[in-house]
């Protein structure tokens, strides 16, 4: 994320012969001819890259500085979601020669120590570097997306309601006993954030991995205003989507990609697009 001309990654990939992908919204880019890029708003852009492992550096506090943090954690969020290892590092206040700097500022405002920083996340890490940057250190670490799991508090576990012609909801929140359904969904909270889990159990080997990778293909295809934004997959909570509270079934079996199967919703007026795994 921010490959910039890929100065870090591109090493890494021609001595560790990986694949790579960066990203980065800068134009005019000196980049290698083997080197694939994508162009993104990662504020903004509904994006889908699952990788195992995603280098994070020197981007946060520019995040923090431009959007606040609720902004800058959302996006944080989203890429730990979507990799097995998030490698991370950021601008923090013990950089005294760019205490004046914009990001720096806002992050005083919320943060005296880079620790403080790391741990609001309220993530596990493991530290693995450090370098002396601005007057300051900056942390090199690594989150785990499988920790994710642990700071999640479920809220509820529903299941899909069957639809009648006079019942337009499409799911009712209650709490239930051990589930025996094919799907589990939840309603999770996390920082004072809510998110909507979709959990696939029977033949879940088969079915989980092509849901996935239809996911993919829509979010990298589809406008995003037709969508409700995706953060990821968790092992214990399969897909995780935006909470929302109000979702009205318009149309069952739309084609949409070639899947003869996605449902269209309404959401606060706005119809979107759900379930992705046929």
């Amino acid at each position: 994320m921010g490959c910039n001309n890929g100065d870090i990654s591109y090493p890494l990939q021609k001595k560790y012969e990986k694949q790579v992908q960066g990203i980065d919204l800068a134009d005019n880019l000196k980049l290698p001819e083997d080197y694939s890029f994508q162009k993104v708003d990662i504020v903004n852009d509904n994006f889908c890259n699952f990788n195992d492992c995603t280098l994070f550096f020197s981007l946060y506090h520019h995040l923090f500085g431009a959007h606040g943090m609720e902004i800058a954690d959302d996006v944080f969020m989203k890429l730990l979601m979507h990799t097995k290892y998030l490698v991370f590092d950021t601008g923090n206040p013990s950089e005294k020669n760019r205490s004046n700097h914009a990001w720096n500022i806002e992050i005083q405002k919320h943060f005296k120590t880079e620790e403080e920083l790391f741990n609001h996340f309220g993530i596990p890490y493991t530290v693995i570097g450090k370098w002396n940057v601005g007057g300051g250190v900056r942390t090199m670490v690594v989150f785990q997306s499988k920790d994710m799991d642990d700071v999640f508090n479920v809220v509820n576990r529903f299941q899909r309601k069957l639809i009648t012609v006079n019942d337009i909801q499409l799911y009712e929140v209650g709490s239930i006993g051990e589930l025996t359904d094919a799907l589990s969904f939840w309603k999770l909270e996390y920082d004072g954030k809510y998110y909507f889990g979709k959990m696939r159990h029977s033949r879940k080997e088969v079915l989980e991995v092509k849901e996935i990778e239809n996911t993919i293909q829509v979010y990298n295809n589809v406008d995003k205003s037709k969508l409700l934004k995706f953060y990821g997959y968790s092992q214990t909570y399969g897909l995780l989507y935006e909470w929302v509270d109000n979702i009205k079934l318009i149309k069952k079996k739309v084609d949409l990609l070639n899947m003869k199967d996605v449902e269209l919703i309404e959401v606060n007026g706005v119809q979107k697009y759900i379930d992705f795994e046929r």
